[in-house]
C-alpha cells in the first residue's frame, strides 16, 4: 500500500498541486481516526485502518518536504527540513503523558480470568482530538491556495503593464 501511496503523490503532485494533496494527505488521517473510533471492535475495519494510515504516511514526507520548499525554497533547505523533524520529535516527547493518561489497566491484569473490571482507557478521547486537529489542519492548504490565486493576479497584473508600458511607451 505505501509503494501505491508513494507513486500516487508524486502524481498527484505534478498533476493537481501540493494544496490538493495536503488536503488528500488530511483525509486518510482522518479517515484513519474514523474508521478507529467506529470500528475498533472490528478486524477489518482496523485492516482498512492501517491501510489509511499507511497512505497518510506515504504522503506525508512528500508533501512536508513539498510545502517546505515551496513556502521557503532550496536555500536552506537541509537545515529546514532538520529543523522540521527536531520540532516532531519534540512534540513526541509529550506522547508518554498522553499514552500514560489515556491508556487504562487493562494490560496490566491476567489474561483469561473472566472478568471485565480494568479500565479500558479514553484511547477514544485522543482519537477525537487528533480528528479534530487533523481538520483544523485543512486551513493550510485553504490558505496556501488563496495565496496563491493572489499571487498569480499580482503577477498577471504586472505583466499587463509592462506589456502596456512597451506598447504605448512609458507615462509621464
Amino acid at each position: 500500500m505505501g509503494i501505491f501511496g508513494s507513486l500516487s503523490v508524486g502524481w498527484l503532485l505534478d498533476r493537481m498541486g501540493l494544496e490538493f494533496c495536503a488536503a488528500i494527505t488530511l483525509f486518510f488521517g482522518q479517515m484513519q481516526m474514523l474508521l478507529i473510533i467506529y470500528g475498533s471492535q472490528k478486524e477489518s475495519w482496523m485492516l482498512l485502518s492501517f491501510v489509511a494510515y499507511t497512505i497518510f504516511r506515504a504522503f506525508l514526507y512528500p508533501v512536508f518536504i513539498g510545502s517546505l520548499t515551496s513556502r521557503l525554497g532550496f536555500k536552506y533547505f537541509g537545515i529546514l527540513l532538520g529543523l522540521g523533524f527536531a520540532l516532531s520529535g519534540t512534540f513526541q516527547l509529550l506522547f508518554p503523558k498522553v499514552v500514560e493518561l489515556t491508556q487504562g489497566d487493562c494490560h496490566l491484569t491476567a489474561v483469561g480470568t473472566g472478568t471485565d473490571s480494568c479500565d479500558h482507557g479514553k484511547w477514544q478521547i485522543t482519537e477525537v482530538i487528533q480528528f479534530m486537529a487533523l481538520g483544523v489542519m485543512y486551513m493550510i492548504p485553504l490558505l496556501d491556495r488563496r495565496d496563491r490565486i493572489n499571487r498569480e493576479a499580482q503577477i498577471r497584473e504586472i505583466l499587463l503593464e509592462e506589456s502596456a508600458i512597451a506598447t504605448y511607451g512609458s507615462t509621464p
